[in-house]
Protein backbone atom coordinates (compact mmCIF):
# COMPACT_ATOMS: atom_id res chain seq x y z
CA UNK A 1 0.00 0.00 0.00
CA UNK A 2 1.35 3.70 -0.76
CA UNK A 3 0.04 6.77 0.06
CA UNK A 4 1.07 9.71 -1.39
CA UNK A 5 0.65 13.26 -0.70
CA UNK A 6 1.70 16.16 -2.06
CA UNK A 7 0.49 20.16 -2.63
CA UNK A 8 0.02 22.18 -5.98
CA UNK A 9 1.42 25.58 -4.27
CA UNK A 10 0.77 27.56 -1.05
CA UNK A 11 -2.36 29.66 -0.20
CA UNK A 12 -1.77 33.45 -0.56
CA UNK A 13 -0.21 34.86 2.64
CA UNK A 14 -2.99 38.04 3.77
CA UNK A 15 -1.82 41.23 3.44
CA UNK A 16 -2.65 41.74 7.19
CA UNK A 17 0.08 39.18 8.01
CA UNK A 18 2.75 42.25 7.02
CA UNK A 19 2.94 45.52 8.24
CA UNK A 20 1.56 47.54 11.18
CA UNK A 21 -1.62 45.13 10.52
CA UNK A 22 0.44 42.07 12.27
CA UNK A 23 0.32 43.27 15.56
CA UNK A 24 -3.11 42.73 16.19
CA UNK A 25 -3.44 39.42 14.56
CA UNK A 26 -3.34 37.23 17.56
CA UNK A 27 -5.55 39.73 19.64
CA UNK A 28 -9.27 37.62 19.33
CA UNK A 29 -7.13 34.86 20.36
CA UNK A 30 -8.53 33.01 23.42
CA UNK A 31 -5.97 33.24 26.51
CA UNK A 32 -5.91 29.77 26.88
CA UNK A 33 -4.59 29.47 23.32
CA UNK A 34 -1.80 31.44 24.03
CA UNK A 35 0.78 29.51 24.98
CA UNK A 36 4.60 28.22 23.26
CA UNK A 37 3.03 24.86 24.08
CA UNK A 38 1.16 23.38 20.70
CA UNK A 39 -0.72 20.50 20.43
CA UNK A 40 0.82 18.26 16.97
CA UNK A 41 -1.10 15.52 15.25
CA UNK A 42 1.26 12.88 13.86
CA UNK A 43 0.92 9.17 11.87
CA UNK A 44 3.83 7.19 11.46
CA UNK A 45 4.83 4.18 10.21
CA UNK A 46 7.95 4.13 12.77
CA UNK A 47 8.38 0.65 14.99
CA UNK A 48 6.75 1.52 18.87
CA UNK A 49 9.87 1.44 21.42
CA UNK A 50 8.99 1.70 24.39
CA UNK A 51 11.11 2.38 27.35
CA UNK A 52 10.27 2.69 30.73
CA UNK A 53 6.37 3.19 30.06
CA UNK A 54 7.20 6.49 27.44
CA UNK A 55 5.78 5.64 23.86
CA UNK A 56 9.11 6.48 21.45
CA UNK A 57 9.33 5.66 17.98
CA UNK A 58 12.28 4.19 16.95
CA UNK A 59 13.94 3.90 13.01
CA UNK A 60 12.59 0.04 12.10
CA UNK A 61 8.93 0.61 10.22
CA UNK A 62 6.10 -1.04 10.83
CA UNK A 63 3.48 -2.84 9.60
CA UNK A 64 0.45 -0.55 10.90
CA UNK A 65 0.04 2.79 11.14
CA UNK A 66 0.43 4.80 14.48
CA UNK A 67 -1.16 8.36 15.34
CA UNK A 68 -1.63 10.67 18.18
CA UNK A 69 -1.36 13.85 19.45
CA UNK A 70 2.03 15.02 21.10
CA UNK A 71 2.42 18.25 23.12
CA UNK A 72 5.42 20.21 21.82
CA UNK A 73 7.08 23.24 23.87
CA UNK A 74 8.87 25.41 21.22
CA UNK A 75 11.06 27.02 23.99
CA UNK A 76 11.74 26.77 27.54
CA UNK A 77 10.19 29.64 29.79
CA UNK A 78 9.48 31.22 26.26
CA UNK A 79 6.13 33.71 26.93
CA UNK A 80 3.51 34.29 24.32
CA UNK A 81 4.37 37.96 23.71
CA UNK A 82 8.53 36.40 22.79
CA UNK A 83 6.89 34.19 20.19
CA UNK A 84 4.62 36.31 18.53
Amino acid sequence: MSVIISCAGLQPVPVEAYGEESATLFDNLPTPLKSAEVDVLYATDREPDSDQGILMYGNDRSSSLGFGLARVNLGKELSWDDLV
